[in-house]
């Protein structure tokens, strides 16, 4: 199975404000453009399934694909953005006079956004959802999925067996794809925040390392 992790493109709330699970946050012109490229460099991967995050902003990016490929796209909640309870809407320039804001950059495994999700519960719910996915769709499946910066973080971490604390210390662009695969009861990252066009690379699903350096997980 290969997993394609796309964030969703740009939007009013980069780099200004948290925007959490707000509703009615829209792709802006870049962030449309995005997403139609991130059809054109996916269209002829043989995807079998389109899931996405049910916000708008991860659901627009994922449509472009879809109708390329006339698939639907499938809303998850599992992989919707954190829950930032009270910090929801504030700008970067006040998080960073937060205290909670501050305690969760530096230590996201001990703390949780104020009246929001607990760090730890997101790291399950995505790491459940994803099983769940991989589960119900074949070994030789090709699926596609559109999130949130750091939901597709948690999830390549735990993939790759990095401890939770360290899962901030990756990159996750807006509209960037990250692939993994899973055989042989292992994930296997192929490939992580690649930036459009994407340059993607030649994976044969039942040998994922014999065309590509991909190293093994357990």
């Amino acid at each position: 199975m290969i997993i394609y992790l796309i964030r969703h493109g740009a939007n009013p709330s980069l780099s200004k404000f948290l925007p959490g699970t707000l509703p009615g946050i829209h792709l802006n012109a870049e962030g449309e453009k995005q997403a139609i490229r991130v059809a054109e460099c996916l269209r002829n991967e043989g995807l079998d399934a389109i899931y996405a995050s049910p916000l708008e902003r991860t659901v627009e990016t994922a449509q472009p694909l879809a109708q390329a490929i006339h698939l639907s796209v499938i809303p998850e909640p599992g992989f919707m953005e954190m829950d930032t309870g009270s910090l929801t809407g504030m700008t970067f320039t006040e998080l960073k006079e937060n205290e909670s804001w501050n305690k969760i950059r530096i230590s996201p495994e001990l703390n949780s956004f104020p009246g929001g999700e607990e760090f730890p519960h997101a790291w399950d719910r995505l790491w459940q959802t994803l099983e769940s996915i991989r589960q119900k769709h074949g070994t030789e499946s090709r699926i596609a999925i559109f999130s949130h910066s750091d939901c597709i973080k948690m999830i390549v971490s735990r993939a790759i067996g990095l401890p939770f604390a360290s899962y901030n210390r990756l990159m996750i662009d807006p509209a960037s794809l990250t692939i993994l695969s899973y055989h042989k009861e292992k994930f296997w990252l192929l490939g992580m925040n690649l930036n459009l066009p994407y340059v993607l690379p030649v994976v044969d699903i039942k040998k994922p390392a014999t065309q590509t350096n991909a190293s093994p997980v357990d």
